[in-house]
């Protein structure tokens, strides 16, 4: 199981050139490689992790793991196996809005994401989806929920729910508004008549929908009410529920021991607690490695400067499509010293460092002067990639 954080709002631990130094006398190299990864909307994070998969596969690595809910993800696998994958995603994003799915709404994204599937042919569930449901993804499930409604009644009222949701979307595009989001405006009364509506005779891919719609709600309800520990909790678990049922379909389909590799926000990689004090799949991954016979390894990405693609639908200004980046002066990170960690790499390449001997090093005893930061990171992933430039990447539309 390999796990890829990128810079997701995430502050990283670090102690850079102490931890360079470290790895250095405990006999271990620090190793160029050609391969990067850093914020959402930088372009290298696709190219880093299609060369990633590309060098795992002979090793049996045959799953990605992404930060999308299951159900758009298996569309977005079924979409990308033809030759006209590109052409479909982008008529797909057309039809609906662009932040329908998110992250694959950049052209170098979706372009990592055909290549991962057509690297398999003939694999099933190639992708796995372990997030909840976007907020702006209910038009295209209500229509795929009418699509599949037993009785006349769950038609229409799929086909009403997609009706109200399609308004709410042309409301975020049109005046950045959110709060007209079906996941935002709708009621429980609404996931309760779709339950009853349906029934429990309703074909299994329907009562999916419904539970995936009802979660993922429940999710952005806690957070937009303020309880932001639960929602992140609730989100959390179910990314961890995700994962083992992917896993153990892909044992039902013939494979002892499924090797995936992982892409997410590193907040959710952190072994231990995260920075929003809630126990991610990160903790769980290797646990779950271990018990299953198996192992993990933890990849830390970061990117010294360049550009992003920072753009958002609501509060955010047309420039933010190619918005100069720096770490350093990034808000996100001011609570931690990255200083000595980008100094210790390469401004010419891709830096990797390996953190298990300093690791291993500090918890047998030594390196008694080592930092609580420091030893955070130590603890918190395997190794460091360290890119010193990224740029943008490019929306489909």
């Amino acid at each position: 199981l390999i796990s890829v954080g990128d810079q997701d709002g995430t502050v990283f631990w670090h102690q850079g050139l102490e931890l360079y130094n470290i790895a250095r006398r405990a006999g271990k190299n620090v190793v160029l490689i050609a391969y990067a990864g850093e914020d959402h909307g930088i372009r290298e994070v696709p190219e880093f992790i299609g060369g990633l998969f590309d060098l795992a596969r002979p090793a049996g690595y045959s799953h990605l793991a992404v930060e999308v809910g299951p159900i758009t993800t298996r569309m977005l696998e079924t979409m990308m196996r033809p030759p006209t994958a590109q052409r479909d995603l982008d008529a797909f994003l057309a039809r609906y809005t662009p932040f329908t799915i998110p992250f694959f709404f950049w052209r170098e994204e979706a372009e990592m994401l055909e290549h991962v599937v057509k690297s398999a042919p003939g694999k099933d569930a190639v992708l796995w989806g372990l997030d909840q449901e976007f907020m702006a993804s209910p038009t295209y499930l209500f229509q795929k929920l009418a699509q599949l409604a037993p009785t006349e009644s769950g038609r229409a009222l799929a086909a009403r729910f997609a009706v109200s949701s399609d308004a709410g979307d042309k409301a975020l595009i049109s005046a950045g508004n959110p709060s007209k989001l079906w996941m935002v405006a709708s009621a429980d009364s609404d996931v309760a008549r779709l339950r009853s509506t349906f029934g429990a005779r309703a074909p299994a891919a329907a009562r999916a929908i419904i539970d995936e719609i009802s979660v993922s709600r429940d999710i952005y309800r806690r957070f937009g009410s303020g309880a932001g520990y639960d929602s992140n909790q609730q989100r959390d678990d179910l990314m961890k529920r995700h994962f083992v049922d992917h896993y153990r379909a892909a044992q039902a389909r013939g494979e002892a021991k499924p090797k995936v590799i992982v892409k997410l926000g590193a907040n959710h990689i952190f072994r231990g607690p995260s920075i929003t004090a809630t126990y991610e799949i990160g903790s769980f991954v290797p646990e779950f490695a271990a018990a299953e016979g198996g192992r993990s390894f933890g990849i830390l990405l970061v990117v010294k400067r360049g550009t992003s693609n920072a753009y958002r639908p609501f509060g955010s200004p047309e420039s933010d499509k190619t918005k100069p980046y720096d770490l350093l002066s990034s808000a996100e990170y001011k609570v931690l010293d990255l200083r000595s960690l980008l100094a210790a790499s390469d401004d010419s390449a891709w830096t990797f460092i390996d953190l298990r001997p300093a690791r291993r090093l500090s918890s047998n005893g030594g390196l008694k002067d080592l930092s609580a930061p420091a030893r955070r990171l130590l603890t918190s992933f395997d190794a460091v990639v360290v890119v010193p430039e990224g740029h943008a990447s490019v929306y489909i539309r």
